[in-house]
């Protein structure tokens, strides 16, 4: 029973085992709110540093091709413009 109660102290989805009892004396695993709260802040924590790394990422792919855009299709022709008129 302790091994259980462990396990389910250690893992993110713990809080649905309380939403599942309702809040009865039988969630022997937490004895306060705090867990529901800590368990919370750390699911939301998660996914927010997740959808800002992946957010991140994907501007920095677009901006990539943005760049590549810019340096190839304007940037170049200006260069050889210049170029081709100062010669």
């Amino acid at each position: 029973m302790y091994t259980l109660c462990i396990f389910f102290y250690t893992y993110p989805w713990c809080f649905l085992f309380l939403f599942f009892s309702f809040g009865s004396s039988s969630c022997w695993c937490f004895p306060s709110c705090s867990f529901i709260l800590f368990y919370l802040f750390y699911l939301f924590f998660f996914l927010s540093f997740f959808f800002f790394f992946v957010t991140v990422l994907f501007f920095f792919y677009l901006f990539s091709y943005y760049y590549e855009y810019l340096l190839f299709y304007y940037h170049l022709p200006l260069v050889v413009d210049l170029i081709s008129t100062l010669s």
